[in-house]
């Protein structure tokens, strides 16, 4: 098999283990990163499953894309639907249909919620290695620190805070349930960290395996 249908295939099935991480997050309930509170938010007020309104939010960043680069948008860009939509697909198969129990103990949900953050770090840091996908969020942050004078981690910070501002104010004004809470905090302190581990680590590894030079 060839080394690059290696990797994609390798990176489709990191997306779909990232999916599954999330919504474990997810049921942990104790409050998740902003990108995410944001699509739970949405999804509270809508009745809307995650994973379809975190399809709709990547499909308008990559329309957003499509608004900036207009002639130059291509195929690679439109391609950040693929990973998209594998993510929203079977983090709703996964939220929904497998993960039906509830975590009724506090202490057990900050346990599968600190170890979801870092699997999900090695699976991203693998995911970066690779780099067969680009994810819309980053994708739109990378299409505008590149047609506007802002840096890409500039702008990708700002999404955060636009998130978590949108999270408040439809919490606020409809009585919601918090999607930011100290699982929030745990995943900012943490999941950084882990993530420069896992890149170390992973880089290594796939040295060996000839995925990466």
């Amino acid at each position: 098999m060839n080394i690059k249908v290696k990797r994609f295939v390798l990176t489709i099935i990191l997306v779909a283990l990232q999916s599954a991480v999330v919504a474990l997050t997810l049921k942990a309930a104790i409050g998740v990163g902003a990108w995410d509170a944001m699509g739970q938010s949405f999804s509270l007020l809508t009745n809307i499953r995650i994973g379809t309104i975190g399809i709709i939010m990547n499909a308008t960043c990559v329309f957003i894309e499509l608004c900036i680069m207009k002639k130059e948008f291509g195929i690679k860009n439109l391609l950040q639907l693929v990973p998209a939509l594998v993510f929203g697909y079977i983090e709703n198969f996964f939220y929904y249909d497998v993960f039906t129990f509830e975590i009724t103990s506090y202490w057990i949900s900050l346990i599968v919620f600190t170890v979801s953050v870092m699997a999900a770090s090695y699976i991203v840091g693998a995911i970066m290695l690779l780099n067969e996908m680009t994810f819309p969020l980053e994708g739109m942050c990378l299409v505008i620190s590149n047609h506007f004078p802002v840096r890409f981690h500039m702008m990708r910070q700002a999404m955060d805070i636009v998130a978590l501002a949108v999270s408040i104010i439809l919490t606020l004004l409809f009585s919601q349930q918090w999607t930011i809470r100290e699982g929030t905090i745990i995943a900012t302190i943490l999941y950084s960290q882990f993530l420069h581990i896992a890149i170390k680590q992973e880089t290594k590894l796939f040295t060996k395996l000839h995925l990466i030079e």
